[in-house]
C-alpha cells in the first residue's frame, strides 16, 4: 500500500532555495486555508496526511523528517520525496538524507487550491506527467543511486501542449556536457536550458546530486537506463544562455507556482 504524507509550507515559498527558516505562528496563509494565529505546525482535520509547517520549504520537509516520520512510520524515512512545483531545495535536502527525491518545476504560474482542482487545469496536467515519471522511478528498486535526485522541468501549458500525451520526456544535464548519455552519438545530451527554451512540449529530466550539480557519468547512465522506457531523444537548439549564465539565473525566469497547498504534489496525493 502506498501512503503519501504532505509536509508543506503555509504560504508560497518558491525561490527559497535551501534556506531553512521557521516563521512561527501562521499569518496570511495562502488562500486563507490556515487561520491567522494558528500554531507553526498543524494538519488538515479531515485528512491528517496533509500537514503544514510555517516556514520555508526546506524547513517544512525537515519537520516532516523529524516529526511526521515518527507519527506515520515509527521514525522510518520515506521511500521517496516528491517536491514542487519549484522547490528544488526540498529534494536536495532529501537526497542529502539518503532518500531518493524528485523536484518538479513548471513554466505555468496558474495557482489552484487543491479543493478546486479540475481536469484540464495546469496543476492537474503536471500531476499526470509527474505520476508517469514517479511510477517509472519506483517500478523497481533501488529507485535512484545514492545522493541522486531528479530535477524535472515542465513547459508552460499551451494550445499545443495541453494534454499529457502531447509531452515527451527528455534526459538532460543541469549544465552543458560534451559526452552523450544514452542517445545516439549524433545527438548530444541537451542541457536543461536548451529544452526549457525550445518552445516544444518537452519535459527535461536531469540527474543531480544534493549539491545541485550534475552527477558523474556512471550515475547518469544508471538513471537514463531506469527512465529509458519513457524517454525520447531530442536534438534541440543550443542556447548560449545555458553555457554562460548560472543555473539560478536561467531558471529564475520561469513561473513561480509552489504554494504549499495546491499544485503538483497535491495532484499526486489525489491521484494515489
Amino acid at each position: 500500500m502506498v501512503q503519501v504524507v504532505l509536509s508543506a509550507g503555509a504560504k508560497n515559498g518558491s525561490g527559497s532555495s535551501s534556506l531553512n527558516i521557521a516563521f512561527g505562528t501562521v499569518k496570511d496563509a495562502l488562500y486563507g486555508a490556515i487561520p491567522n494565529g494558528a500554531p507553526q505546525a498543524g494538519f488538515n482535520q479531515t485528512d491528517p496526511r496533509l500537514n503544514y509547517f510555517n516556514g520555508t520549504p526546506v524547513a517544512a520537509i525537515e519537520n516532516g523528517f523529524k516529526e511526521l516520520t515518527k507519527k506515520f512510520w515509527g521514525g522510518a524515512k520515506p521511500d521517496i520525496v516528491l517536491s514542487g512545483p519549484n522547490v528544488g531545495g526540498v529534494a536536495s535536502f532529501a537526497a542529502g538524507q539518503g532518500v531518493p527525491a524528485i523536484a518538479f518545476s513548471s513554466g505555468d504560474d496558474t495557482r489552484v487550491p487543491f479543493t478546486a482542482l479540475q481536469p484540464g487545469d495546469a496543476p492537474h496536467l503536471y500531476s499526470q506527467l509527474a505520476m508517469t515519471i514517479t511510477k517509472q522511478v519506483t517500478a523497481s528498486a533501488p529507485f535512484l543511486p545514492n545522493d541522486v535526485l531528479l530535477n524535472v522541468n515542465f513547459p508552460e501549458k499551451s494550445a499545443k501542449c495541453s494534454k499529457a500525451e502531447d509531452f515527451k520526456f527528455v534526459f538532460t544535464t543541469v549544465y552543458p556536457l560534451a559526452k552523450t548519455i544514452g542517445c545516439t552519438e549524433s545527438v548530444r545530451t541537451p542541457a536543461e536550458a536548451d529544452v526549457i527554451n525550445s518552445g516544444e512540449c518537452l519535459v527535461s529530466i536531469s540527474a543531480m546530486g544534493s549539491n545541485k550539480f550534475d552527477v558523474d557519468t556512471t550515475k547518469q547512465t544508471t538513471v537514463f537506463n531506469k527512465l529509458a522506457p519513457i524517454l525520447s531523444c531530442a536534438d534541440v537548439k543550443d542556447h548560449i544562455l545555458s553555457a554562460i549564465l548560472p543555473l539560478g539565473t536561467v531558471l529564475g525566469r520561469r513561473g513561480d507556482l509552489e504554494d504549499g497547498v495546491a499544485g503538483t504534489v497535491e495532484g499526486i496525493v489525489d491521484t494515489l
